[in-house]
């Protein structure tokens, strides 16, 4: 297994690696469990019925980071998934891309997403020399913005009507990050 980064909250080690077929069970258990709140703001969640289709995503994503388009990590707590972040929307040219995570219920409210996002942020600007990162929250997911605010995000935009869920126009909020001078 290929660690990306590991760290510790507490007395939960956490570690962001490479997504592995070995993970899709654990993270389909978990998309179920939480299945009713992660498709409120995942639109990919229903499109995950079983842990067939976990692999699947997580072979594309293999193959979608071989080709340098994407940065897929699982989080692992105490060894156990718990979650994904990632980069993708990867712009190489205009030195951009866009950042998305999800964390089991079981484990918010922890600091393992902000501690994870600042990670694959240090990454972006200074491996990856990335001008720009962009984090887009639906403006009534309150704990994805309080990430973009903790972490200093800019909002740069609020998109009216933007997204729709149950049949109801959402607004799309932009939050970016650059790279420090």
């Amino acid at each position: 297994m290929f660690t990306f980064q590991k760290f510790v909250i507490d007395h939960y080690k956490v570690q962001l690696v490479m997504p592995e077929n070995s993970h899709a069970a654990e993270l389909f258990r978990i998309i179920n469990q939480d299945r009713e709140t992660l498709s409120r703001w995942m639109p990919w969640t229903p499109n995950i019925k079983t842990v067939e289709n976990e692999a699947q995503f997580l072979n594309y994503a293999r193959l979608k980071m071989a080709k340098q388009e994407l940065l897929m990590l699982t989080i692992l707590v105490n060894n156990t998934p718990v979650g994904m972040i990632d980069l993708h929307n990867i712009d190489r040219k205009n030195k951009r891309a866009e950042l998305g995570y999800w964390l089991s219920s079981n484990y918010q409210g922890l600091g393992i997403i902000s501690s994870s996002v600042n990670l694959v942020l240090n990454y972006a600007f200074e491996k990856l020399n990335f001008h720009k990162i962009i984090l887009q929250s639906d403006s009534e997911n309150g704990k994805s913005i309080a990430v973009a605010h903790r972490l200093n995000f800019t909002l740069e935009a609020i998109l009216k009507d933007q997204i729709t869920y149950n049949d109801d126009f959402k607004d799309l909020n932009i939050f970016v990050k650059f790279q420090p001078k």
